[in-house]
């Protein structure tokens, strides 16, 4: 009894519902009864007459007032096409369900149950009711994901973007090889005194700038003056004994021969005198050329020898660059060159003047030796770079503000067709405004210049200087 209750409801119910539903939803719903027949509901055909006894019940039930539905569906639509969230909450939606299923039995019952297997018979027609509605909130949900993706797909593009092109081109390229090296005075000198004696005065300090000549050291000359002294005593006696005997030559009184010695005796009395003026002048150092002191090696007090260095100067107006070039490309550096160097920020042009012949064992490399022009900023001991041109090629260049640079990756945009490509890109050297492309564009290619940093993968752009296409030919 209880079974020809249930077709007789399911029956009337699907003639009335089954006249709005297009085939389109029903193809759906039939998808959705698939799925619920895999779990215990039934064959694909009972779920989708179940599906559409509910549907004109949701909307006809008192608990579902109109304002619980955003809007109502079109003829042979379906109502949950707006998933749950065209509903007020999925807390009250699963309440107003639970009511309407509770409503759903009387509506299949005619009359109270007469023996145990009509009991069994409605409770199972409960269960399956309830799982239905279960199929059909999820149903409601697949249908809100269907319609956030319809919106995404048809999310409109961004607007064209004025942008300004450049051409791609190979244009030719010198080669060069960077050597490094240091900046060393032409003139410098380790200066240490001729004769021995306690430094009795230091007239100079590091960095103090002095002209030829002027005293930089005073050590004590006591025992060279008296040397002096007693040179010039025997100088002096010398030379009367030398007029005396010159004297007696003449009047015969005296031997040739002692004349001879006489005349010797005053000779090398002379000359020990010149050796005793040098003593004391060895006494006093001064400046062999106009410099600066680098270092002081002594102080007051010390004992200055031979062997012993007490000051260094050079001169730092005149500079040269040393740098200890490899022997693969030593053939490329000629004697008289001009090469380029670069210390810090300053940029000089350095003549090649020395070119050591013989490589060092060690690091096989060839000292080569550079003369600097004077320029303010270079100093003794800076380091350096110097190029030397060995080849001559051909890269592509573009300007640095096309290319555009997003975490690690430098990426520029091509037109293509109107719209911008993306492209990954790979840098090399730069040349003032422009930057070297190894890999990623090719020759003739345009690529952005202005407002790359704005565009996005497959944008519209208008060039700058062309008149817009209108949007009804736009690609």
């Amino acid at each position: 009894m209880a079974a020809q209750i249930k077709d007789a409801c399911v029956g009337d119910a699907v003639q009335n519902a089954q006249a709005a539903l297009a085939p389109r939803e029903q193809s759906r719903r039939r998808q959705h009864a698939k799925l619920a027949g895999n779990i215990g509901l039934g064959g694909s055909g009972q779920m989708d007459q179940f599906g559409d006894v509910l549907f004109p019940v949701f909307q006809s039930h008192q608990e579902f007032e109109p304002g619980w539905f955003a809007q109502r569906p079109e003829p042979g639509g379906n109502p949950f096409d707006g998933g749950i969230g065209e509903f007020r909450g999925m807390a009250g939606f699963w309440h107003k369900t639970k009511k309407i299923l509770a409503h759903c039995m009387p509506m299949c019952s005619y009359s109270q149950p007469t023996n145990g297997s009509d009991q069994n018979m409605n409770a199972h027609l409960t269960k399956r009711l309830v799982l239905v509605g279960t199929a059909l909130a999820l149903a409601a949900l697949s249908g809100a994901c269907t319609k956030k993706s319809r919106e995404a797909g048809t999310k409109e593009s961004p607007p064209p973007l004025s942008v300004r092109v450049q051409t791609v081109e190979a244009k030719p390229h010198i080669a060069t090889e960077e050597v490094t090296g240091s900046l060393r005075a032409k003139l410098q000198a380790v200066i240490t005194p001729e004769g021995t004696g306690r430094i009795e005065k230091m007239l100079v300090v590091p960095g103090q700038h002095l002209n030829k000549g002027e005293v930089l050291v005073q050590l004590d000359a006591r025992d060279t003056q008296a040397k002096l002294d007693q040179a010039r005593a025997v100088c002096e006696q010398s030379e009367k004994s030398l007029q005396r005997y010159t004297a007696l030559v003449a009047s015969k009184a005296v031997s040739q021969a002692d004349y001879d010695t006489a005349l010797a005796n005053n000779r090398v009395a002379k000359a020990a005198l010149a050796q005793a003026e040098t003593a004391l002048g060895y006494m006093t150092i001064v400046a062999p050329f106009d410099g600066v002191i680098t270092k002081k090696l002594a102080d007051v007090g010390d004992l200055a020898s031979p062997s012993k260095a007490v000051l260094e100067m050079e001169d730092p107006g005149a500079l040269r660059f040393e740098a200890d070039v490899p022997e693969a490309i030593i053939g490329s550096v000629e004697a008289g060159a001009s090469l380029p160097v670069r210390s810090g920020t300053v940029r000089v042009t350095g003549t090649v003047s020395e070119i050591t012949p013989v490589a060092d064992t060690q690091s096989r490399t060839f000292l080569v030796k550079l003369d600097l022009p004077p320029t303010s900023g270079l100093r003794t001991g800076q380091f350096g770079r110097a190029s030397i041109r060995v080849s001559q090629t051909t890269v592509l260049r573009v300007p640095t503000s096309a290319v555009v640079q997003r975490g690690q990756m430098e990426i520029v945009f091509v037109i293509n067709k109107g719209r911008a490509e993306l492209r990954l890109v790979k840098t090399g050297k730069r040349f003032g405004d422009e930057v070297e492309v190894v890999s990623g564009i090719e020759r003739n290619e345009q690529v952005v210049t202005k407002n790359a940093d704005r565009l996005a993968d497959g944008q519209r752009v208008e060039m700058e200087g062309k008149k817009r296409c209108p949007p009804e030919f736009a690609p």
